[in-house]
């Protein structure tokens, strides 16, 4: 679909949900449409503009939308106002709105900015400004293109020349879907020939290539001699519509009235589509054309009376209606018309075709366009016309069921025509609402009507990981919010309807979520919902260095640092080489409560594989390190020195299993026992301080307790001597 503002563009957002409409006798209209209205001018915090706003454009999948307004409270920083209209994007999935119309220093623009149109990703804004501080060199004095790039917040002009030349501006863009080309309207030649002074022509710039063409001339390439505006883009930019005054665009146009011209760029051929179906020129003048996105379809307004009979009856003069031509079956058919067929009673302005060329919405004061609307209302109205089936349907409804209390005008609508945006001054198009000042609304055609505040409830993609943690969640509430506001745990929130969130600090999260609709709201909470833990390289298993005598038991303590919960540990513990042997394995005091352990011994490799699980109880470490385990071992009859390795230790708990990221070894040193001198060897000065001990003339030292009657007697020193002169081959 093209883009052009008022009368072509594609526009998706989601909306309040509205209750069924009823006619003026409580009987349920068929005509009136079933969808939900949102309030799209607000700031980033939810509250609505506090000055009139028009609207804009919004990106193919319905996230981003632009608009033009002068409220000074959509974003921070606006101070002190200055009441100038200034283009802003909404982001409808993080619920942020940003300013576009930025000077070069990140001030504000000092002119007026009106007229955003966006492209189909939503990554391009074109828009008219005569503010002159928003690129450098703006010396001309006049409205000008511009085109702001969402990816790196740059601002180009382009109502230029080829060469960059500035000229007299241009006004009324209109983007192609992929953002690459803007059309626009000028009374400027840029460079091209065959200009004539006065006349205002239509352009096409191409970014990529810097170039800007003019598109409202003659297939032969003779410029249009009359006014040429409201340009409307196809086809990725290749086939533009607009209309014009002049009558040498193409041969045998003798009505001296404005017409609808498409220029296919590449062919370089103009062609008038404000023709009847048998190909007579109209004898109205016609205006605001919109195009499909192929080019087949271009909907118009025109004054003529000749395209279909009956527009001689409305007798109120010339009176405008919305057509629609075919250029694939060369037929023209009247959109604004009652149920039997008859054109619509009143005016009808700024149609605007869905992108498949299926449905067109337009404003209209008439009151016979749908059945169940007051006969004397008369009121500016959006209605869509469905093209296959020739039906009307009225969108203007307000949340209760009942037409709209107040104007609603220049609608815009969305490829699919699922979404239609528009301006109100109405106060109930929404529960609260105001009709003041004029707001932007987007339409669902596809939803319902919530008949109570939304059940608040969400899911996210997990529940733990180590920091930085990344969660994405999502909004499963029921009962159509339309806002919403979560609060993470760790002092952050949000109000996207589906955020990701990042955890930088370890902890356990509590989550919540508000989420409000136009008749109340809901809280949902999930406690201690997210745990964010220590980064794997925190997470610690270490074992503890031991020096044992030979033929002695003693014990290896296993510690662990910085887990959460863990209901299971497991490891792999290795004496390499083998100086002493493991004889059991016991979970520590400290944590043994409510734990099984599970451990196998391996005596010819010198290793056990051990597994603790936590049957009633979990285990928790922070920096301080935790004792879990208590390895007895029994020093050989030789002194060595052992590796007491630690290998394969992994920890989980529900939904999450981990390797340790850090894991310290250990040495088992065995020295001999009773060798109290360290000189490596029992010799006379050790056997006589066993003597000493079991004297008593000096303190007891247990390696010296060789019967293991737990003291040093006369047997342990007569064994020592025995051991030193040979008699025996160990202690």
């Amino acid at each position: 679909m093209t883009k052009a503002l008022y009368r072509n563009r594609k526009i998706i957002l989601i909306g309040f949900l509205l209750l069924c409409f009823c006619s003026g006798t409580g009987v349920m209209a068929d005509s009136f449409s079933r969808g939900s209205n949102i309030l799209v001018s607000v700031a980033t915090d939810g509250n609505p503009g506090n000055s009139d706003s028009f609207l804009g454009d919004i990106s193919s999948d319905g996230r981003f939308v632009t608009f033009s307004s002068s409220s000074s409270n959509l974003v921070q920083g606006m101070d002190p106002p200055t009441w100038l209209q200034n283009i802003f994007v909404r982001d409808r999935i993080a619920g942020t709105t940003t300013l576009v119309s930025t000077a070069i220093n990140g001030t504000q623009a000092n002119g007026d900015s009106t007229k955003p149109v966006i492209s189909s990703d939503g990554r391009y804004i074109a828009f008219q400004s005569n503010a002159n501080n928003l690129v450098l060199n703006d010396t001309n004095g006049r409205t000008d293109i511009f085109v702001y790039d969402r990816n790196n917040a740059n601002i180009t002009r382009v109502s230029v020349a080829t060469d960059g030349t500035e000229g007299w501006g241009g006004r009324n863009p209109s983007i192609s879907l992929d953002g690459h080309y803007i059309a626009f309207e000028s009374m400027d030649d840029f460079g091209e020939p065959t200009g004539h002074a006065g006349y205002t022509y239509v352009y096409i710039h191409d970014i990529n290539s810097s170039t800007t063409t003019r598109v409202s001339v003659s297939s032969s390439g003779q410029a249009g001699l009359g006014q040429s505006l409201n340009p409307s883009t196809a086809d990725k930019g290749g086939i533009i519509a607009f209309d014009s005054s002049a009558n040498n665009l193409v041969p045998n146009d003798t009505n001296g009235l404005a017409d609808i011209f498409v220029h296919l760029k590449g062919a370089k051929i103009t062609s008038r589509v404000s023709i009847a179906s048998n190909g007579t020129e109209g004898d109205g003048e016609s205006s605001s054309p919109s195009i499909s996105d192929d080019g087949r379809f271009i909907t118009f307004t025109s004054k003529s009376k000749n395209f279909e009979s009956g527009a001689e009856s409305k007798g109120y003069g010339e009176l405008p209606d919305i057509f629609v031509h075919d250029r694939e079956h060369t037929t023209t058919t009247r959109v604004s018309k009652d149920p039997n067929g008859a054109p619509g009673n009143y005016w009808s302005h700024n149609p605007s075709i869905s992108g498949d060329g299926r449905y067109i919405t337009y404003d209209s004061e008439s009151t016979n366009l749908v059945t169940g609307l007051p006969p004397e209302s008369y009121m500016k109205r959006i209605f869509l016309y469905e093209i296959e089936t020739e039906s009307t349907t009225l969108i203007s409804v307000a949340y209760d069921g009942t037409p709209a209390d107040g104007t609603t005008e220049n609608a815009v609508i969305s490829e699919d025509g699922r979404y239609i945006a528009f301006e109100g001054r109405a106060s109930n198009l929404i529960p609260g609402g105001s009709s003041y000042p004029k707001s932007i609304y987007i339409h669902d055609r596809e939803t319902s009507a919530p008949t109570t505040a939304p059940i608040a409830n969400f899911t996210e993609d997990r529940t733990i990981g180590m920091v930085p943690l990344t969660i994405a969640y999502t909004d499963t509430s029921t009962e159509y919010p339309t806002s919403w506001l979560w609060d993470f745990g760790d002092q952050a929130t949000s109000t996207d309807q589906n955020p990701t969130h990042i955890y930088t600090i370890p902890g356990i999260y509590t989550v919540e979520l508000e989420a409000k609709n136009g008749i109340g709201s809901n809280r949902t909470q999930k406690k201690d919902h997210i745990v964010a833990l220590q980064p794997r390289s925190d997470m610690g298993i270490r074992a503890g260095t031991l020096n044992l005598a030979t033929g002695m038991n003693n014990t290896i303590p296993i510690q662990i640092t910085n887990i959460t919960d863990a209901g299971r540990i497991s490891l792999n513990v290795t004496i390499s080489p083998e100086y002493a042997r493991i004889i059991s394995i016991m979970v520590n005091n400290s944590v043994s409560k409510g734990v099984i352990i599970e451990s196998t011994i391996n005596d010819e490799t010198g290793s056990a594989m051990i597994i603790l699980i936590g049957n009633t109880s979990t285990f928790t470490a922070g920096a301080t390190p935790l004792q879990i385990l208590e390895i007895m071992v029994r020093a050989r009859a030789v002194p060595g020195e052992s590796r007491i390795e630690i290998l394969d230790a992994a920890w989980s708990r529900p939904h999450f299993a981990v390797e340790f990221g850090r894991i310290e070894n250990a040495i088992l040193i065995i020295h001999q026992r009773a060798d109290f001198n360290g000189n490596q060897r029992i010799d006379i000065g050790d056997v006589s301080k066993v003597a000493w001990m079991a004297a008593g003339l000096i303190e007891e030292d247990f390696e010296a307790d060789f019967d293991g009657e737990n003291r040093v007697g006369s047997e342990d020193a007569a064994k020592i001597a025995y051991y030193y002169v040979g008699k025996i081959s160990e202690l």
